[in-house]
């Protein structure tokens, strides 16, 4: 008896709230049978222009929700309403990616949402039969056959057409005594009458229900290893790489080749532009010298991610594949997708659509799938703008349970100071130390000192010459006489020439390296001390006590109060 009251208690409410406003209402209400299984209830959708507005709304429950709530809970929302000035008062599915696009919000959905659930609409407008059939409804039982009867009298009108009336995820042009089936992704069945609305941004549109959700099935919240990440991206510089035109491909962070050095282990993918037009490549993959900071790739990354790309042309195809994808089983199963797509076309080339480790000729409306082999990774860009030097996109990728790579040890060391910042340096086991007490402790293993002068600048010397150490202070010099290990070295620099600069970027740690540093120095006296060193020097450093050979290159040093080193070596 409960469940009974609480039906006629909102009827009355219904009753009470709307008056005789709405002739049709009331006769809506007047049918309402206490004794019925019949769920029915009237909504109103408001302000669709507005950040606030309540334009969505769970048939299942009559809740309406405004963008806030909604965005949060997704997988609850069956019917959005929009406006348009040329298509006036519209209800859309979720689903609906293509129609969404149309409005401003809308494309905020197709890119926030990442459940969308697919809403089916059949539409009779204004007409006797249709309002026969609505008034007719009296129990659940009675909703699905309605929804039949009413997609044949839809179907059999003379001036038929399901782009206008269904059935479909849209329909547009509502207008007041139309008719409208629904049927939902959580098998929910509806007839629904329109009972007023108001035109433009801040109008609304009132409708009421009749509802079957006897076997409705539960939409769950996607689980947090469905959910994607997306970003946003422009590059520019694209012909000499000079911008930050390198990316991680889970999350979108970019830099510049310089300062990719540092992130190289979560480093995927680099964009620029040659005689191929704009190409992505893997990081993997030898890129073309279009600036001088490109051989430090080839040169000094200790890692360098594999990614595969496919690039599928603009197309309504392409446009779909990317819309379709929107969560991380979606984006996965697209790669393969993109390679079925591509094989079919009629210029393959996989250096141009791969499966391949570039892709390139990239235009405007094209969509490259990618999968990072090295971290499985997966992602789909669509390519928004290309200009001169600079291209843009959209990303959407499938990083949950990514497998990262340890980040290297870089083969870089700095000296911040005097006496009190040299840097110890033990170059085979790629570890610098910044005090004297861990320099005296690890002494058998320094090959030399970096430190700097007030006017000598950025020096090196080896622990073993006492009157370089006694330059800076007598007492430093006679504690380090003290230590049971000083190791010999000899310093040879071959200047900053260009030749120099190409010639370290070129060295193979191997047994090469040595044969290169014979030819190198020939003629080329050591000393025991090489100060002060400037940018770009080249410097090859023999550890003769240790048995070593290091190459060594300044990125920062003379006046500067950092020196900045990169280095390579072998064991002899």
């Amino acid at each position: 008896m409960r469940k009974n009251l609480n039906k006629i208690g909102t009827a009355l409410m219904l009753l009470l709230a709307f008056g005789c406003k709405q002739e049709m209402f009331i006769d809506d209400l007047g049918s309402f049978d206490p004794n019925s299984n019949l769920p029915l209830y009237e909504v109103q959708l408001s302000r669709p222009g507005n950040e606030d507005g309540e334009v969505y709304l769970d048939i299942s429950t009559g809740a309406v929700y405004n963008y806030a709530d909604a965005v949060e809970q997704p997988e609850k929302i069956d019917i959005i309403m929009q406006w348009s000035a040329t298509t006036s008062s519209n209800i859309v599915a979720p689903w609906d990616i293509e129609h969404l696009e149309e409005w401003e919000r809308g494309a905020r959905i197709n890119e926030e949402w990442f459940v969308k659930n697919e809403t089916r609409f059949i539409r009779l407008k204004s007409a006797t039969a249709g309002h026969e059939l609505y008034d007719g409804i009296k129990s659940k039982e009675d909703i699905q056959p309605a929804y039949e009867t009413l997609k044949t009298l839809v179907e059999n009108q003379s001036n038929y057409d399901p782009e206008v009336d269904g059935e479909g995820t849209a329909i547009s042009d509502l207008a007041v005594g139309d008719i409208v089936g629904v049927r939902t992704a959580k098998n929910v069945y509806a007839l629904a009458k329109v009972q007023d609305l108001s035109t433009g941004n801040t109008g609304n549109l009132r409708i009421s229900f009749k509802i079957d959700n006897s076997k409705e099935a539960k939409v769950d919240p996607l689980p947090a290893s469905e959910r994607r990440e997306h970003f946003d991206f422009t590059t520019d510089e694209l012909s000499v790489l000079g911008g930050a035109n390198l990316f991680d491909l889970a999350i979108g962070t970019q830099h510049t080749v310089t300062e990719g050095y540092y992130s190289q282990h979560l480093t995927d993918a680099a964009f620029y532009l040659d005689g191929n037009g704009v190409t992505v490549s893997s990081m993997s993959r030898p890129l073309p010298l279009l600036g001088e900071d490109v051989l430090e790739v080839e040169s000094d990354w200790e890692q360098r991610n594999e990614t595969q790309f496919i690039r599928v042309k603009a197309s309504a195809e392409a446009t779909s594949l990317f819309n379709r994808s929107y969560t991380n089983s979606l984006i996965r199963e697209a790669f393969a997708k993109g390679e079925a797509i591509v094989g079919a076309y009629e210029d393959y080339d996989p250096q141009t659509y791969g499966p391949a480790l570039s892709v390139s000729g990239l235009e405007p409306g094209d969509v490259v799938l990618y999968h990072v082999v090295s971290r499985n990774v997966y992602g789909v860009i669509l390519i928004t703008d290309v200009g001169a030097d600079y291209v843009d996109g959209r990303v959407r990728a499938a990083a949950y349970g990514k497998t990262d790579p340890p980040a290297p040890i870089l083969k870089e060391f700095t000296s911040e100071g005097s006496t009190s910042g040299a840097a110890y340096v033990d170059f085979k086991n790629q570890v610098v130390y910044k005090t004297e007490a861990e320099g005296k402790e690890h002494c058998a293993d320094i090959d030399i000192v970096a430190v700097r002068g007030s006017s000598s600048y950025q020096n090196f010397y080896p622990l073993d010459n006492a009157s370089a150490l006694g330059a800076w202070s007598g007492a430093w010099r006679d504690r380090v006489a003290t230590w049971p290990v000083r190791n010999a070295s000899d310093i040879y620099s071959l200047g900053s020439a260009s030749g120099a600069w190409e010639l370290y970027h070129n060295l193979s740690e191997d047994e090469t390296m040595w044969d290169v540093f014979q030819t190198a120095t020939s003629g080329v006296s050591s000393t025991q001390r090489l100060y002060p060193i400037q940018p770009k020097e080249v410097i090859f450093i023999h550890s003769k006590d240790r048995n070593l050979l290091i190459a060594v290159k300044a990125l920062k040093t003379s006046t500067d109060a950092v020196g900045v080193y990169r280095y390579k070596v072998i064991e002899l």
